[in-house]
């Protein structure tokens, strides 16, 4: 019984120090696009569309940040060349997948999937960074 427990407890510990290390590891690729929009988007008041880091991202900057399902495609004015305005921040892999679910009537995220595909089609992304599996871009049309 002795190395049963001992088994058992090795592995409890191993998926213990992975998990943390998962969060952790999460945590510093926040930070690494924290410091970035601190560092290259200017004035707070630029608007920040933003997918999987966006609770993160509001709670370390002072940029005005609006998670995807959130965003209002007809209230935000995207700039006609290719000055600064508006920025997103997201996977787009990752983005794609939640999109292409089936929402019922109780949708958490309501307009994901609309503004995923105005993003797709209507809009011109210029790259800017890529940290930690997230694009960076500045919108225009």
């Amino acid at each position: 019984w002795s190395v049963c427990i001992l088994m058992g407890l090795s592995g409890f510990a191993y998926g213990t120090v992975r998990t943390v290390g998962e969060v952790l590891k999460r945590k510093d690729c926040e930070l690494q696009v924290v410091k970035w929009i601190n560092a290259n988007i200017p004035a707070p008041s630029t608007t920040i569309i933003a997918f999987d880091v966006a609770h993160a991202a509001r709670h370390y900057t002072y940029h005005r940040i609006t998670h995807l399902h959130e965003f209002e495609i007809g209230e935000t004015d995207l700039p006609q060349s290719p000055e600064a305005g508006v920025y997103l921040i997201w996977n787009e892999a990752h983005a794609g997948r939640i999109a292409r679910r089936t929402p019922g009537s109780d949708d958490t995220i309501p307009r994901f999937t609309e503004n995923y595909k105005w993003l797709q089609d209507n809009v011109s992304k210029t790259a800017l960074a890529q940290i930690c599996g997230w694009d960076i871009f500045r919108l225009n049309q």
